[in-house]
């Protein structure tokens, strides 16, 4: 049965093997180029109000902001999507469940920035990512403190996962088996 399988594998032609092939990488290819996700790892660099009840800026430190403490790390994801082909990237921060970013925003996958307004008034938020870190700022004027944020987003190490671990001693238990083999014959 599996012989007659692989002879009907083989008599469909190399030409036919090889077409299918390159329409399968294309369509991954296209589908990948549509949308690029990086695991990142984010933290909130600094946070304060400001204040200025005569001509002296006060500062009050934070302990951390989006409900973030400073200096913390968390994990998320930065997303982003081609705009159906108009022209432009969307891109998407999410860190614990939380968009903290989402808007369009102007470069290349790898390389872009972008500004989050809030029309109603002066706040607004800055994203910028250059392939491997970026920066996200916040300010708000809430008269007549200011608030600022400022964190820092960067490509969060992958872990590896447990049975890529115990492929190595897997390898080596055949190779042992092998050997032993060997010798009783």
């Amino acid at each position: 049965m599996i012989r007659r399988g692989l002879l009907e594998v083989f008599e469909m032609g190399v030409g036919n093997w090889c077409f299918g092939l390159a329409a399968a990488m294309t369509i991954g290819t296209a589908a990948e180029a549509a949308t690029v996700s990086r695991r990142v790892s984010f933290t909130v660099v600094s946070a304060f109000d400001s204040y200025w009840p005569g001509d002296e800026r006060i500062d009050t430190p934070l302990p951390g902001f989006w409900g973030f403490g400073t200096g913390s790390s968390e994990r998320g994801t930065l997303t982003v999507s081609d705009c159906a082909g108009a022209g432009c990237l969307f891109a998407e921060l999410v860190v614990a469940g939380r968009t903290l970013f989402s808007e369009n925003v102007s470069g290349t996958f790898d390389k872009f920035s972008g500004l989050q307004d809030e029309v109603s008034g002066t706040k607004w938020e800055e994203i910028a990512w250059n392939g491997l870190s970026g920066v996200l700022q916040y300010t708000f004027d809430g008269h007549p403190d200011y608030t600022f944020a400022d964190a820092t987003i960067e490509l969060a190490p992958v872990p590896l996962p447990a049975p890529a671990i115990l492929l190595p001693m897997g390898i080596g238990a055949v190779a042992a088996m092998r050997k032993r083999r060997r010798k009783i014959s």
